[in-house]
């Protein structure tokens, strides 16, 4: 199902085991506490209960913020061009299916299920900025907010659902840019659904049915084949518009406010206030709080250090062993990888020497010759491109071509002569 055979499977599954032992092992001790990689990763495919916990958190935290700013959701749903599709369906009831005539990646399903992801991601993002968005938000103030994930058909051509909040008066001209937008790219299947009387759980419950379909291996070592489809062909599951603060920031600084209601939406409102700053490239995270005593004062919650001069630098490095497999080990470096050599850069002096013979303008070189100075024609007084103009004219066998083509547009073009510009690529051919 999904485009994915047995042998992707044993391939994905031996890459995780390696990926997983390899985190695992990686221990960080404190001192007071330690901890390995795996338990502090945020990855769908290696800590997926971290990770949809946090997507969870990032959902509900863009739901309750559109919310709050009166907007309405609506649901998309965008499918691939006809071409990307192997299979035609003729009764999707009766399972009646046939082959796609207009499908154009006969020996190459992998590179469709690819082209198809970036092409709806391209034209999602599009759709984004297009002219009535960018109206929307310059009379509202708020962009197209939204999260999207993507999910395989099961022939393996990805397909997008989208949840977006739009101000109420807005939907319905935005639904029709919507279809108008994407039937131009041949997009025939299309779904803008913003009527939630029948649905249980409302919007965000409809939505939430998609998004964990992804993560069906959150709560067991079991891997549905769409998760062995995302890994297979790298396709991200979810993503959202860039309306909170960022994730790293959020990562960053959550632990110091984990106790609070809607932590992420707590943390962002801080960075909006300018409660929480960063300075320094984002090496420094800073908050600013009021005291017991009523006074502002200012905590680190981040900070980057860099520890330049260590006498002993250790590094992973991969390797190849007996048995063509790869395996990691670490290793002790007392010198530095890069070694930079500097110099003063040698300043070659000029000297050539100007000259004026005849109110003419010459270069004098340090072999004893001298040239003469040529203004480009389009800086040539009338008087000077005139007297140049009919010298080259009456010697033109002995003048290159180009430049007499050149010298005639600019006469034509100041009126001094009657013709019509022509391309200078004429000359080119001989008289």
């Amino acid at each position: 199902m999904y485009g994915v055979d047995f042998e992707d499977k044993c391939f994905i599954d031996k890459k995780l085991e390696k990926q997983k032992n390899f985190l695992e092992n990686f221990i960080i001790d404190l001192g007071i506490k330690e901890f390995n990689l795996l338990d502090n990763t945020y990855s769908a495919n290696l800590n997926p209960k971290k990770y949809f916990s946090e997507i969870n958190n990032r959902v509900n935290s863009i739901n309750k913020y559109a919310k709050d700013m009166g907007l309405m959701p609506v649901f998309i749903t965008l499918t691939a061009p006809s071409y990307f599709h192997p299979i035609k369906t003729i009764n999707r009831k009766k399972n009646v299916y046939e082959n796609n005539p207009n499908y154009k990646y006969d020996n190459n399903h992998k590179k469709a299920v690819k082209d198809a992801s970036v092409l709806l991601s391209e034209l999602w993002h599009k759709f984004t900025s297009l002219q009535v968005i960018r109206k929307m938000k310059k009379v509202t103030g708020n962009g197209l907010i939204y999260f999207r994930v993507f999910e395989p058909h099961k022939s393996g051509v990805p397909h997008i659902h989208a949840l977006v909040y739009i101000p109420k008066d807005w939907i319905l001209l935005i639904k029709k840019k919507f279809f108008e937008y994407f039937r131009k790219f041949g997009i025939k299947q299309l779904q803008f659904k913003y009527t939630w009387y029948k649905s249980k759980g409302g919007a965000i419950g409809y939505m939430m049915k998609y998004i964990t379909k992804t993560f069906r291996n959150a709560e067991s070592d079991i891997i549905d084949d769409s998760v062995y489809w995302y890994i297979k062909h790298r396709i991200i599951r979810f993503c959202s518009s860039r309306t909170l603060c960022t994730l790293s920031l959020y990562r960053k600084v959550r632990y110091y406010f984990k106790d609070k209601q809607d932590d992420y939406l707590y943390v962002n409102n801080l960075f909006i206030n300018g409660e929480i700053s960063t300075y320094f490239n984002k090496t420094i995270i800073s908050y600013k709080y009021l005291n017991d005593e009523y006074e502002f004062d200012e905590l680190n919650l981040y900070s980057k250090r860099f520890i330049p001069n260590l006498s002993i630098k250790k590094y992973i490095v991969a390797y190849i062993d007996e048995k063509g497999e790869k395996k990691y080990r670490e290793t002790i470096l007392n010198n530095n990888r890069i070694k930079l050599k500097y110099g003063k850069k040698e300043v070659k002096i000029n000297k050539d020497i100007p000259l004026i013979i005849n109110n003419e303008l010459f270069t004098l070189f340090e072999n004893g010759t001298y040239k003469k100075n040529l203004v480009p024609v389009s800086k040539m007084k009338d008087f000077e491109l005139i007297k140049h103009f009919n010298f080259i004219d009456r010697n033109i066998d002995a003048v290159n071509l180009h430049h007499y083509g050149l010298v005639k547009n600019e006469m034509i073009k100041r009126r001094y002569l009657i013709g019509t510009i022509e391309s200078l690529n004429i000359y080119n051919k001989e008289f």
